[in-house]
């Protein structure tokens, strides 16, 4: 098994407890405007978890849209959807560099608090670009800032303790070579935030 989905099968269980779920839910329903979601988008999020963002997705859409939602654990993926989360979400559990999709359905990708376990980056970069419609937006997130993220990792186990989040100048070169326009870029105390837009390969 690959040993990243066997950490967070192993973690699944206690995940929203050492999240603080409530207080993570607070947090991104006052989060959340700030990207401009609109009724009837078609969302993909990436590495989902327990489905905490994925329900706020599901809310923000309403019935008219669509959440897609992907782990690589199985665990993580019962758990969100014994939450019976608002909305028409369908969950996935695969690769997201493998996944069954078929391209350009997408209006937006959201990857929160997951990039850094993506063992292929340049790769996925270019995975979701395909998924997304032309003009789509993708949104690397964490609410905590880079340097929380990786001392987490660090000390959470072997499985994942060289998964870091590259600071952001980084990550934006990478999604500018994969053929995105960077739109936004935060990466301080408060927490990291690169929107990216799909635009052609030639841009």
């Amino acid at each position: 098994m690959n040993p990243r989905r066997r950490f967070f099968d192993r973690m699944a269980g206690d995940w929203d407890v050492r999240a603080d779920a409530e207080r993570l839910r607070r947090r991104l329903i006052e989060e959340l405007p700030h990207f401009g979601l609109a009724a009837g988008e078609s969302i993909l999020d990436v590495g989902c978890g327990t489905g905490n963002l994925t329900a706020e997705l599901g809310r923000s859409v309403g019935a008219t849209g669509r959440v897609v939602a992907l782990d690589l654990s199985l665990a993580m993926i019962e758990k969100a959807r014994g939450k019976r989360p608002a909305g028409p979400i369908r969950w996935i559990q695969c690769d997201a560099a493998l996944g069954p999709l078929r391209g350009q359905i997408f209006d937006r990708v959201f990857c929160y608090s997951a990039w850094p376990h993506f063992p292929a980056p340049e790769a996925l970069a270019g995975e979701l670009r395909r998924l997304l419609r032309d003009g789509g937006w993708l949104h690397v997130w964490h609410s905590i800032p880079r340097e929380a993220v990786n001392a987490i990792h660090r000390t959470a186990g072997a499985e994942v303790a060289e998964d870091l989040l590259p600071p952001a100048p980084v990550l934006c070169g990478l999604l500018e070579r994969s053929g995105y326009r960077i739109e936004e870029s935060r990466d301080d105390g408060t927490g990291f935030l690169i929107t990216a837009r799909k635009g052609a390969l030639s841009d």
